[in-house]
């Protein structure tokens, strides 16, 4: 049985997919290898409808808000780049 913390995010696009992709790419290898291993268990997907789907588990709610804090730093520099590249 798991005690902790159990956070989803959601990020939707509707009609570009290529949003998801990338932002499903920066933060790929935050979630693949995460700081604390042991103490988080992410996992992403991406649903055929442009949707990105992330869930995380954690030990303690700190674990937890600083991976969070981490995946939308990264997603917000991500965006901020394809603005400016725009």
């Amino acid at each position: 049985m798991f005690f902790g913390v159990k956070a989803r995010l959601a990020i939707k696009s509707e009609g570009n997919c290529n949003i998801v992709e990338v932002l499903y790419n920066s933060i790929f290898a935050e979630v693949v290898s995460p700081a604390n291993v042991g103490r988080i268990k992410p996992l992403i997907r991406i649903d055929d409808s442009c949707s990105l789907y992330l869930e995380v588990e954690a030990d303690t709610l700190s674990h937890a808000r600083a991976f969070i804090n981490s995946i939308l730093y990264l997603i917000n520099a991500s965006i901020e780049t394809m603005n400016m590249l725009k």
